[in-house]
């Protein structure tokens, strides 16, 4: 079994923050001429745009935890780990919109948990994005949100019945689609809501406000 990451220098000489980042990790910088590297499952080979916002997300990919993609003061929008299954299908069922994958829908616990597993390693892993759990501060989730698709990138949410009408929706999105422009480069996203969905019309209007170029309303029915 490989080890999970390792930092090598390369081109660039390596900064003390990165250096201090990768003591408290518990993550090797090593030469690229040293062989031992091709032990690593995550070998990133330092850059001047290597962030330390980046090697906490590759981190977390290589020891299987879920990635914070932003915070708020009243939430946290991270992704999907295995502990927030129950919830996590249970608003799938309710609002399968949210995904394009319909076959996530009507599966057994186990069967849930093991096409999400591989939808982290696919989602989260290679393209970089995909549908993120809305957490409070204290790690309460209470929705989704994220993007979906691959060549029409498309936005999706849904929060538990108990936690609408207080504005964690916009909140959420509106971190999603700053994260999308500034960190994936995205710059179409395109998102479709039921033409009785008021709420939903309502704060996309908000949201376009701000990506009024970026964020693509369609209304259906």
């Amino acid at each position: 079994m490989n080890k999970p990451m390792v930092i090598v220098e390369k081109e660039c000489i390596i900064p003390s923050s990165i250096h201090d980042w990768a003591q408290s990790h518990s993550v090797p910088v090593l030469s690229c001429h040293d062989s031992s590297t091709l032990l690593y499952d995550y070998v990133i080979e330092y850059s001047n745009e290597i962030t330390i916002d980046y090697l906490n997300m590759t981190y977390c990919h290589a020891h299987n935890l879920p990635a914070t993609i932003a915070t708020t003061d009243r939430l946290i929008i991270r992704e999907i780990g295995t502990d927030d299954l129950d919830i996590y299908q249970r608003l799938i069922e309710e609002n399968p919109v949210v995904i394009s994958d319909k076959s996530m829908i009507g599966l057994s616990p186990e069967e849930f948990k093991e096409r999400h597993l591989a939808f982290m390693k696919y989602s989260y892993q290679f393209l970089g994005y995909g549908i993120w759990g809305i957490f409070l501060s204290d790690d309460i989730m209470i929705g989704i949100a994220g993007l979906d698709g691959t060549d029409k990138i498309s936005l999706s949410y849904a929060l538990l019945k108990n936690y609408q009408g207080y504005g964690y929706a916009y909140e959420a999105v509106s971190e999603i689609i700053n994260y999308a422009v500034h960190e994936l480069e995205i710059r179409q996203i395109k998102l479709d809501i039921q033409k009785d969905n008021l709420s939903s019309i309502k704060l996309a209007k908000k949201i376009q406000n701000i990506y009024p170029n970026i964020l693509q309303v369609n209304i259906l029915g």
